[in-house]
C-alpha cells in the first residue's frame, strides 16, 4: 500500500520536474525557483485533519503563551465540539503527521539543494529543521538521530539569521527536555522550564525572542513558581511590553487570598457580584476567544469537580447571539456572563490577564485560592476544597 508519506514525496519531484521544464510557461511566468517555492509553500501546509495536532516543539493553547487575549471577532456562530478519537486513531493521526513532516523536511532539502543563491535558501532551510523536528512526534531513533543532527546544524551556522536559530534552538530545548523528563510537560517542572530558558538566553543573549520566552513560560506556570520567574523577568533588561505582561503576573499573585472585586451580567441581565459569592467552591471560568468548544476540557473533569461546586461562565468580546447559543453546551449548571468587546478590557485589567481559556477558583469562603489553565482546574479544586 501507498503511504501517504510517499505519495507526498513522489508529488514533490513531479512539482519539481513541471517547474523546471516549464519554467517561465507557468500561468504567472514566474521562475522555476518561485514556482518551486509555491509549491513547497503549498506543500507545508498541514491537512485539515491534522492541523489542529499541536506540535511538541510548540505551547499548547489557543493563545500562544504570554500574548495578550484576543478578542473573538470571528466567533459568529455557537462553537461546536470536536469529534473525540480513539487511541488507535490517535496514534496513527501522529504517525502519519510525523511521516508527513519528514517529507516536508526532504522538499525543503531537494528546494535548497537545487536553488542555493535563491532567496528563499535561508527558510527553506529553516522548514528542513524544523519540520524534522516535528517529525519527532513518532520517529525511529535513526530518524531522531537525523533530524537532531539537521536542526543542530542550522542552530549553529552563524550566517543563519539569530532568530530562526532561535526558533530551532528553542524546539530543539523543548523536545530534549521533555524526553528527559520521560514526556512529562515541562510546565510541570519549573525548574527545568526555566533551565531550558537561561540555556537559550546565555546562547543567543538579551535578545526578544529570548525575553519573550520567559514570558511565555512564566504564563504556563503555577501561581508560586509564575510569581518567582516574574520577579526575575522585571529584573531584566526587557522592553516595557515583557516587563508589564510580568508585572501582571506579579499583581495577579496579590489577589490570592482576597475576594474578587468584579461586578458582572448574566445572560438575562442579572448583576452577579463576585465579592458577595460563598460556599460552593466556586469555579470562574474565562474565555475570550470563540473557535472550537466553548468549554474546552471541563466536561472531562466531570470525576474531579466536588459536589457543591459553583459555576460562573464568563465570555467576554463575543457576539451576544454566539454566547446565548452557546449556553445549551455548558457541562455544568451556572451562571453565563457576557463582557461585549467595548467594555472586557476593564476584566483584564482587574484580573491582571492575558491568557484564555483561563480559571479562578474562590474556596468556600469566597476567597481566590488559586488560578491557572483549564488543565490544571482539578488540583486548583482539590486545594480549594480543603
Amino acid at each position: 500500500m501507498k503511504t501517504p508519506a510517499a505519495a507526498l514525496s513522489r508529488f514533490w519531484v513531479l512539482a519539481l520536474l513541471v517547474t523546471h521544464f516549464c519554467g517561465a510557461q507557468t500561468p504567472a511566468a514566474r521562475s522555476a525557483a518561485d514556482s518551486a517555492w509555491q509549491t513547497l509553500t503549498a506543500l507545508r501546509s498541514p491537512p485539515a485533519s491534522t492541523a489542529a495536532t499541536p506540535s511538541p516543539a510548540t505551547p499548547p493553547g489557543p493563545n500562544p503563551p504570554g500574548t495578550p487575549m484576543a478578542p473573538a471577532a470571528a466567533a459568529g456562530s455557537a462553537p461546536g465540539v470536536a469529534a473525540k478519537l480513539t487511541p488507535a486513531q490517535r496514534k496513527s493521526a501522529t504517525q502519519q503527521e510525523a511521516d508527513r513532516s519528514r517529507s516536508v523536511a526532504q522538499a525543503a532539502r531537494e528546494f535548497y539543494t537545487r536553488f542555493p543563491t535563491d532567496a528563499h535558501a535561508v527558510q527553506a532551510r529553516k522548514l528542513e529543521a524544523t519540520a524534522a523536528l516535528n517529525g519527532l512526534k513518532s520517529a525511529t531513533p535513526a530518524q531522531a538521530q537525523a533530524a537532531l543532527r539537521v536542526a543542530g546544524d542550522f542552530r549553529q551556522n552563524q550566517g543563519n539569521p539569530a532568530e530562526d536559530r532561535f526558533e530551532v534552538a528553542l524546539a530543539m530545548e523543548r523536545f530534549q527536555s521533555t524526553k528527559a523528563q520521560g514526556g512529562r510537560p515541562l510546565h510541570k517542572n519549573p525548574q527545568a522550564y526555566e533551565k531550558l530558558a537561561d540555556t537559550l538566553r546565555a546562547e543567543f543573549g538579551d535578545r526578544p525572542e529570548v525575553f519573550r520566552l520567559y514570558a511565555g513560560i512564566a504564563n504556563q506556570l503555577e501561581p508560586e513558581a509564575a510569581h518567582t520567574l516574574a520577579q526575575r523577568i522585571v529584573q531584566m533588561p526587557a522592553k516595557a511590553h515583557i516587563k508589564s505582561q510580568a508585572q501582571d503576573i506579579i499583581e495577579r499573585h496579590a489577589l490570592l487570598g482576597h475576594r474578587l472585586d468584579l461586578q458582572l451580567t448574566t445572560l438575562d441581565r442579572r448583576p452577579l457580584d463576585l465579592k458577595q459569592l460563598s460556599g460552593g467552591p466556586t469555579v470562574l471560568y474565562i474565555r475570550s476567544v470563540g473557535a472550537g468548544n466553548p468549554y474546552g476540557g471541563l466536561a472531562a473533569l466531570r470525576k474531579s469537580v466536588p459536589v457543591g461546586t459553583q459555576w460562573v461562565y464568563l465570555f467576554l468580546g463575543q457576539p451576544l447571539a454566539s454566547v446565548t447559543a452557546a449556553k445549551a453546551l455548558a457541562p455544568y449548571p451556572g451562571s453565563i456572563c457576557h463582557e461585549p468587546l467595548e467594555t472586557m478590557q476593564r476584566v483584564d485589567e482587574r484580573l491582571h490577564l492575558r491568557t484564555s481559556p483561563y480559571v479562578f477558583v474562590l474556596n468556600r469562603q469566597g476567597l481566590l485560592s488559586g488560578y491557572g489553565p483549564v488543565d490544571e482546574l482539578a488540583t486548583l479544586l482539590a486545594a480549594a476544597n480543603r
